[in-house]
C-alpha cells in the first residue's frame, strides 16, 4: 500500500475536515496518481469528500457494512486485508493508496510500503497530522522533486517519496 498526502512543515493536513491547502498542481499529481486505481479511505474522510470518480474507493469504518455500490465498499480494518486481495484478483493491474485522514493513516502506516509526500513549505494552524516519517526509524528518504512554487499563493513544495524498510511492513 501507498500513503499519498500533503502535509506543511509540522506534517499537518487539515484543520476541521478540512484540506489545509488545495495546490492545483497537488491535486493533479494525486488524481493522476490515484485514478483506476484502489483508494482506502476513513470514513470522516469519506464524508467530506465523497466517492473519488474513476477508482475502488475503501471506506473504513467501525462496523461492518455489507452493502456496497458504484466504486465504494466498506470495510472495517480487520477485514480490509481480505476486500484488499479481493479487489486485486479483479483488477491485478490497480495500486491501493491510502488517502486519509489522521486516523487512517495512523492505524495503516506500519502496512504501507511507500509513501508519497507533498511536503508545503508553509505552517498553517493544524488539527489533524500525518505521522512524522522523518522520526521513525523504519522509514528512509528515497526521493525528492526540486522545489516548485504552485501557481495558487506562490507556495513553495517538494514531492518527497519515502520508503519503510523492507522487513518492517506488516501485513494485512
Amino acid at each position: 500500500m501507498i500513503a499519498i498526502a500533503a502535509v506543511d512543515d509540522n506534517w499537518g493536513i487539515g484543520y476541521d475536515n478540512e484540506l489545509l491547502y488545495r495546490l492545483p498542481e497537488d491535486m493533479k499529481h494525486f488524481k493522476k496518481l490515484t485514478t483506476d486505481n484502489i483508494v482506502v479511505v476513513g470514513k470522516n474522510t469519506y464524508n467530506s469528500i465523497g466517492p473519488l470518480p474513476n477508482r475502488i474507493n475503501v471506506v473504513l469504518s467501525r462496523e461492518e457494512q455489507t452493502f456496497e455500490y458504484d466504486n465504494v465498499i466498506f470495510s472495517t480494518i480487520d477485514t480490509l486485508g481480505e476486500k484488499l486481495e479481493e479487489l486485486k484478483k479483479i483488477y491485478p493491474e490497480a495500486k491501493v493508496y491510502l488517502i486519509g485522514g489522521e486516523k487512517a493513516y495512523y492505524n495503516l502506516i506500519d502496512y504501507c510500503d511507500t509513501a508519497i509526500i507533498t511536503h508545503i513549505h508553509s505552517d498553517k494552524h493544524a488539527n489533524r497530522f500525518f505521522p512524522n516519517l522523518n522520526r521513525r526509524k523504519n522509514w528512509k528518504f528515497e526521493n525528492s522533486t526540486f522545489s516548485e512554487v504552485s501557481s495558487k499563493d506562490n507556495l513553495v513544495y517538494d514531492i518527497i517519496t519515502y520508503n519503510q524498510n523492507e522487513d518492517s511492513v506488516k501485513a494485512l
